[in-house]
């Protein structure tokens, strides 16, 4: 499959990564002060890192990208053109609710539009370390540069699983042997591209869940489409709204066999 990624386009990795590594210190400052915080939904730390992070990328992202337009959670929705844009998307921190709860599968992530589809995706885990983006070369690199030969899986495999949410199971009948639920979209999207996890399903996801996973899917062969089986339209959800439809990550294989295993236990879509 010939990845997403055009060229073309003016990318700084470097200083993407450096504006990504400052804003998981300001992250991991609330992440090391959970217990200090009560447990409320009106006072919690992934509240405050998620404003103050998205802040600091956006006007990064503004200031050397002064022709592209930004999204994310504080910004509210777009309500230009979007056929005709660069749109960097924001997830200051996904994975809110395993951040309060002091576990690490939680991420910070990056991503880009180019009129409509997804072309550039950066994911960093402050707490394991752990970096992926979409490199040059087409590939997906690691924390330290490295081009990483990824392939999504295609086919179960020994104790294969789908990478999901929490409440997925509350939802929906999921009649798969193994689920798993890391408690970020950005994490289920990364185990789907890197051929940990068979594949992902995400019940209720944002653009800004989908657009850096999505590219970093592609080099490694893998396709992101709702649970019908209708393709994304990525400028539909730009208002800032979930999507209208659970949404799948994996081998087109594996996902044509993923939809007649799952469905809604109040048939609502």
């Amino acid at each position: 499959m010939k990845p997403l990624f055009n060229p073309s386009i003016e990318i700084n990795t470097r200083e993407l990564c450096h504006w990504v590594f400052y804003a998981g210190k300001i992250a991991l400052h609330y992440f090391d002060r959970i217990k200090l915080y009560p447990h409320s939904p009106d006072e919690n730390p992934a509240g405050q890192a998620d404003r103050e992070i998205e802040q600091y990328l956006a006007r990064q992202l503004q200031i050397s990208y002064p022709d592209y337009c930004v999204i994310g959670e504080e910004h509210g929705p777009f309500k230009d053109n979007a056929a005709t844009k660069m749109i960097w998307t924001i997830d200051p921190l996904d994975g809110t609710t395993v951040f309060n709860q002091g576990m690490p599968e939680w991420g910070i992530a990056i991503g880009l539009l180019m009129y409509g589809r997804p072309v550039f995706g950066m994911f960093y885990m402050p707490a394991t370390q752990e970096m992926y983006y979409t490199g040059r070369d087409g590939h997906v690199c690691d924390i330290f540069g490295r081009s990483l030969l990824w392939s999504v899986r295609q086919n179960w495999g020994h104790k294969g699983f789908v990478a999901t949410t929490a409440s997925a199971h509350a939802n929906y009948h999921l009649n798969i042997p193994r689920t798993r639920a890391p408690g970020s979209v950005g994490v289920n999207l990364v185990y789907a591209a890197r051929g940990t996890a068979a594949a992902a399903f995400l019940p209720k996801p944002c653009l800004w869940d989908l657009v850096p996973g999505a590219a970093l899917l592609a080099p490694a062969g893998g396709v992101v489409r709702y649970l019908s089986g209708h393709p994304l339209d990525y400028t539909a959800l730009l208002n800032g709204q979930s999507s209208p439809e659970p949404v799948l990550a994996g081998s087109s294989s594996l996902l044509d066999e993923l939809q007649s295993k799952i469905s809604s236990r109040t048939e609502n879509f």
